[in-house]
């Protein structure tokens, strides 16, 4: 506290959340993970854990730009422009302001023989490059595609034992030559959605990375320079000793315990093995995004314990959360991010209670 070292102790069970960069750098600090890598910077193996830090992947977004008439945000932050943007918010609630800037997004195949899409796209109305931090001048546009299912692994690791050193993050993007496959059906994909007549009145030219690149060598180099992350990080936090070596946790909403100690706990999206909200199974089907299970073991662990024949105490009530997920899983569509299950239950039986009462008042 106030820059000194504080130490504080948990009499009955601890909780990791700490994402998919600082849950495996929390549990690699203490010693927990793959001991010659702990070795390798002076700290000393309290449990050895291979998987720790590794099987981190992440989605990668490739766009591109155009510029366009003047239609798009671009400029609205300039000082005269954003101060008339926050009188028409205050006065009509409407304008840039009330923008999420990712206006509008679709989800495509990249081949007839995927069962379901596998490739995101988003429509900015704004030039976003750099993830927004390069400015580029006049009025644009940009659409970012993102292959939902990489088969690339990277790993989380420590550079030095010192927890004020960042740790080295290694998504290995594009390892796996499937992953090019796909990010180049998806680059074709924006073009072609530039080219649509839809857009004709408004883009005066393909800005990024322009008409002269054309061939797939071309269009490789410009993925290298300028692809980015999607920020969606998973499966890096191994926690159990039944999934094997460099294995995350199974997918479930159910928070894991460790291997090391049975008072430890982990619930975040690093238990996630793949960063799609789509599974890997051979159906492909539809399953919860991954904030969904944060959110479900979240409420898991929070909520006091329950006693009693319907939910069975605290464990009852892990399995109930499942269940619920379970369920709504069959009546979710793609990327839905919907209330549980369980909730419209109990609005549902609400609704039969009142009902139930209002035919004993008429009786």
């Amino acid at each position: 506290m106030k820059g000194k070292p504080t130490v504080a102790y948990a009499d009955r069970e601890v909780v990791l959340s700490g994402g998919s960069v600082n849950s495996p750098r929390l549990l690699l600090l203490s010693g927990i993970g793959p001991a010659d890598e702990l070795g390798a910077v002076g700290i000393n193996t309290v449990h050895n854990l291979p998987g720790v830090g590794k099987n981190f992947q992440d989605h990668m977004h490739v766009y591109l730009t155009a510029e366009t008439t003047p239609v798009s945000y671009n400029e609205s932050d300039r000082p005269f422009k954003a101060l008339a943007a926050g009188i028409q918010y205050v006065l009509y609630r409407t304008g840039p302001v009330t923008a999420s800037v990712c206006e509008a997004g679709m989800f495509v195949r990249s081949s007839s023989d995927v069962v379901s899409p596998d490739i995101q796209m988003h429509c900015l109305p704004a030039f976003v490059v750099g993830n927004g931090r390069m400015r580029i001048r006049g009025h644009g546009m940009t659409i970012n595609t993102c292959n939902l299912r990489p088969k690339s692994v990277g790993s989380v690791t420590l550079r030095s034992a010192d927890p004020a050193v960042p740790p080295a993050i290694d998504p290995n993007f594009l390892s796996d030559p499937y992953d090019w496959k796909i990010s180049l059906e998806g680059f074709k994909w924006g073009r072609e959605m530039l080219a649509t007549k839809a857009y004709a009145p408004f883009i005066k030219r393909e800005h990024m990375p322009g008409a002269e690149v054309r061939t797939d060598a071309q269009i490789r180099d410009y993925v290298r320079q300028w692809a980015k992350t999607d920020y969606h990080p998973v499966g890096s936090c191994k926690m159990g000793e039944r999934n094997g070596l460099g294995r995350p946790a199974t997918p479930s909403p159910r928070p894991r315990r460790s291997a090391c100690h049975r008072r430890l706990h982990h619930a975040d999206a690093d238990q996630r093995k793949h960063p799609s909200n789509l599974d890997h199974d051979r159906r492909e089907r539809c399953t919860p995004h991954p904030a969904r299970r944060v959110v479900a073991a979240g409420r898991a662990l929070a909520a006091p314990p329950r006693v009693g024949r319907r939910t069975g105490g605290s464990k009852g009530l892990l399995r109930q959360t499942c269940s619920e997920l379970r369920v709504s899983d069959e009546i979710q569509h793609m990327g839905a991010m919907p209330v549980l299950a369980g909730q419209r239950y109990a609005r549902r039986n609400t609704s039969h209670r009142r009902r139930t009462v209002a035919s004993r008042d008429r009786r």
